[in-house]
């Protein structure tokens, strides 16, 4: 036995001894971890960094404690699947090791806040990593991923991420930079995410409750869900250049919303319920197929501005409704047109 070798075995010693929660063996140029270490329960803390350790044995399952391991800079190609029962790991740090596969076992960690994964030889992330949902902070620097999950941003409270010195395609990129805003607007209140290359609204949104702007502006959301109304305190929102064709309903109970965006939309029809949005004061029509305003858009108070160039307005004519909410009002308060209306 060497002189670190008999270092590792004083280490465990001290600890089972003192019955203490925390482990260094860092440094120590162990080829394997000796079998001493899982007769070790209480441990909450294991450090391994800096050793030879290629294979982590089935026994791992025995700290079932454990909330910190560090295996940084060793020689591991993969984890046991005995590691799903560390079901208490918050923090996993696998920097400077061979792997070339991200370990799935890794996604069934559910209480992992921290995972370091850099300088390893990744092509690839799961979607099954949306099972994580306490991460924080996910750091992949230095790896050959091209692409990433959409499930990325199911990860609600995910703040940090690390994906330098590696090959992400253009979407990828744009997902890591969609989660990030996500996460700040829960400070700022206010997020935008045009150009994001999105299919649909990612769910989380929905839980920002005292989020105040919402742009999603040339995207390729086709449908924006009931769930909108859960954004009370909404006073703009921007949905410019979406496929959309409906509003939903549940839109016109955002009692605060000022500004209001659908220019550029596949809308056709602007429902009279338009009217309980009391605090609009903006309304971008611009270039969609809206051919009939509603009467009831002259019973918004507030209204200033009202934008409908590139219309093909029939009720009220395009040249009345080019002259401001004042003269569609004028026009709509003459009996024969609101007659024609109706």
């Amino acid at each position: 036995m060497n002189s670190l070798e008999k270092k590792a075995y004083q280490r465990i010693q001290e600890v089972k001894d003192k019955n203490l929660n925390e482990l260094d063996l860092g440094g120590l140029a162990l080829n394997a971890i000796p079998a001493q270490v899982f007769e070790l329960p209480q441990l909450e803390i294991l450090r391994l960094h800096f050793n030879r350790i290629s294979v982590i044995p089935a026994h791992i399952a025995r700290l079932s404690n454990l909330r910190e391991l560090n295996l940084v800079v060793n020689q591991l190609k993969d984890l046991p699947k005995e590691l799903a029962q560390l079901q208490n790991l918050e923090r996993l740090n696998l920097t400077s090791n061979q792997l070339q596969k991200f370990p799935e076992v890794i996604t069934c960690l559910c209480a992992l806040k921290s995972l370091s994964i850099e300088h390893n030889q990744l092509l690839g992330i799961p979607a099954a990593i949306g099972q994580l949902t306490q991460l924080e902070l996910l750091n992949i620097t230095a790896n050959q991923i091209t692409d990433l999950p959409f499930t990325l941003l199911q990860l609600q409270h995910l703040e940090h991420i690390f994906a330098d010195e590696n090959h992400l395609n253009d979407q990828s990129q744009k997902l890591i930079d969609c989660r990030l805003r996500i996460s700040e607007a829960r400070e700022t209140h206010e997020l935008d995410l045009s150009g994001m290359g999105l299919d649909k609204v990612p769910v989380e949104i929905y839980t920002l409750y005292n989020l105040k702007a919402l742009c999603l502006n040339h995207n390729n959301i086709s449908q924006l869900g009931e769930n909108v109304g859960k954004l009370t305190q909404l006073r703009k929102l921007s949905l410019k250049s979406l496929p959309v064709s409906l509003l939903p309903k549940a839109l016109f109970e955002l009692s605060c919303l000022e500004d209001l965006d659908i220019s550029q939309t596949n809308i056709t029809t602007l429902l009279p319920e338009i009217s309980r949005l009391k605090s609009l004061k903006k309304l971008n029509l611009e270039n969609t197929k809206i051919t009939h305003l509603p009467h009831s858009i002259t019973h918004l108070p507030h209204l200033e501005k009202l934008n409908v160039k590139g219309l093909l307005l029939q009720m009220p004519p395009l040249q009345v409704a080019l002259n401001g909410i004042k003269a569609i009002k004028d026009w709509f308060d003459n009996d024969q047109n609101t007659m024609l209306n109706g």
